[in-house]
């Protein structure tokens, strides 16, 4: 039986040193692959792409991923973020549902359409974070309220709601958006759609 040098001797077109590597589990040693095709390396799955990717990591630094992450947007846009801190980011839109009934407890991110015929007061969250969102659209015939829960204030534009107050609509199709401007406490009107809002 021939062993592992003499073969390595009849082998055309050898390059490197060390032992000849079998099919089944063989180890290389800092080996240059060249355009290669891998399922799995190091129990990292890879998924080829159809025609090809590029995946690069600048000389000398580190990525480090602690959770499953999906990353999507637009080709060629670029994130710059800046030494230590937190990056908080928010949803690019609203989810929006009906409200049939005179009362709702709003969610962050969230927008409400009002489609009862009597008055239907939509009460802020009592936690949010900066940049949150609550939105309401009028249909119903009497309106809506927006009310803050006690310890929160409304802006609209130099006036302010007291605290526990309210923005209350003055036509049907009025709407309202606000964004929480002070973590859990403060509401800022981002537009407003009204004839007049009633400050409480």
């Amino acid at each position: 039986m021939a062993t592992n040098n003499q073969l390595n001797v009849g082998l055309s077109g050898q390059s490197g040193s060390g032992a000849f590597a079998g099919s089944v589990s063989p180890s290389f040693t800092t080996p240059s692959l060249g355009i290669a095709s891998a399922t799995s390396i190091n129990k990292v799955a890879l998924t080829a792409p159809a025609t090809g990717s590029t995946l690069t990591i600048a000389d000398g630094k580190t990525l480090t991923v602690n959770n499953t992450l999906t990353f999507s947007g637009t080709d060629s846009a670029a994130v710059n973020f800046g030494a230590g801190g937190t990056v908080a980011y928010g949803s690019a839109s609203l989810t929006w549902s009906g409200v049939s009934g005179t009362s709702q407890a709003a969610a962050v991110n969230n927008g409400y359409i009002i489609q009862n015929a009597g008055q239907t007061t939509v009460t802020l969250p009592l936690t949010a974070a900066i940049g949150d969102r609550v939105s309401v659209a009028g249909l119903g015939a009497a309106g809506w309220i927006l009310a803050a829960n006690t310890g929160q204030t409304i802006k609209l534009g130099s006036s302010t709601t007291s605290s526990g107050g309210s923005l209350t609509s003055s036509n049907l199709y009025d709407q309202i958006e606000v964004i929480c401007v002070v973590a859990n406490t403060t509401w800022a009107t981002r537009f407003a759609f009204s004839a007049g809002l009633t400050i409480a």
